[in-house]
């Protein structure tokens, strides 16, 4: 059991950063409905970052930069041209997957698979390797460590501090945030790039965390299961990653089990069922943010349209 879990852990890492991802995007207002996209980009990204410079470190910057590219260009459709969020998301998941496979073909001349480049190996860690169960259970990744940090800054922002508020008022009634002069506008965009440079972690994560290379469709609909683990969360971080972290291991469960049977197309089913199943349940039974999915329009330009 503590070694399922501790598999489990590990796959849940890049859908748990995407998850949070869309939970931030969500709560201004947003709806993420690209993350599968953003999360692909991401992990191309931060195998060339890591292919031209040599190092694991520049493919987490370029991971993040290329999923925070990615989601400017969901940001500026539906928030500059209000176009439906729903259709602009899967938009980006199509032309994140066009878009890797295209440079994947350009860059290492192969559609499949890229070269091997530098990534992260597990370290131990000298107190907690030797706990029993803790030690196996928790990873020695890097990518585990910075997730817990960024959860607990993500949670004591949107729930401790003024931005938070603000963040959440944008998703729930963003006429009165822009009545006290808070430009609602400024902080969705700024929303939906944290958005996109989780995803790009959670990408990175994937590609040069627990592998070394970047093959095409390598997230395999993490990005939608993500979404499944923030709506199931409620739309809190913490839920949200605990959310995630169930459905890595019923990844893991199918893996195992895969072994046991003849036809193990149907244990393959197994997260794509319980992620059917969690979509109609909430966790904690909040609603989605009121505003979500909605074009807002300004409010000074809705009055320089209304004097013109």
């Amino acid at each position: 059991m503590t070694q399922l879990l501790a598999s489990g852990l590990r796959l849940a890492l890049p859908m748990a950063f995407a998850a949070l991802g869309g939970c931030i995007s969500e709560l201004s207002g947003i709806t993420a409905m690209g993350l599968e996209g953003m999360m692909l980009t991401g992990a191309f990204f931060s195998v060339l970052g890591s292919y031209l410079n040599g190092s694991a470190w520049a493919g987490i910057a370029f991971g993040i930069l290329g999923g925070a590219a990615m989601a400017c260009v969901q940001a500026v459709l539906c928030i500059r041209y209000r176009a439906n969020q729903i259709v602009c998301g899967l938009g980006v998941n199509m032309l994140g997957s066009g878009l890797t496979t295209v440079l994947l073909s350009a860059v290492f001349g192969n559609k499949g698979k890229s070269a091997a480049v530098a990534s992260f190996k597990a370290v131990p860690l000298p107190v907690l390797s030797k706990i029993p169960v803790l030690g196996t259970l928790l990873t020695n990744d890097l990518f585990f460590y910075l997730f817990l940090l960024l959860l607990a800054v993500i949670w004591i922002t949107i729930y401790k501090t003024a931005t938070g508020l603000r963040l959440r008022a944008a998703g729930v009634h963003p006429e009165a945030v822009d009545s006290l002069g808070i430009d609602v506008i400024r902080i969705r965009y700024l929303s939906v790039l944290i958005c996109g440079a989780l995803c790009g972690l959670g990408g990175a994560s994937l590609a040069i965390g627990q592998m070394s290379f970047f093959s095409s469709g390598m997230t395999a609909g993490k990005g939608y299961i993500a979404i499944a683990a923030f709506v199931f969360g409620g739309w809190d971080p913490v839920f949200t990653a605990l959310a995630a972290l169930l459905f890595g291991v019923m990844e893991a469960l199918q893996l195992r089990l895969q072994v046991y049977v003849t036809y193990p197309q149907m244990i393959q089913m197994i997260p794509y069922l319980v992620t059917i199943l969690a979509i109609s349940v909430n966790l904690t039974r909040r609603e989605a943010p009121a505003a979500v999915g909605k074009p807002y329009y300004h409010k000074t330009r809705r009055k320089k349209r209304h004097e013109n």
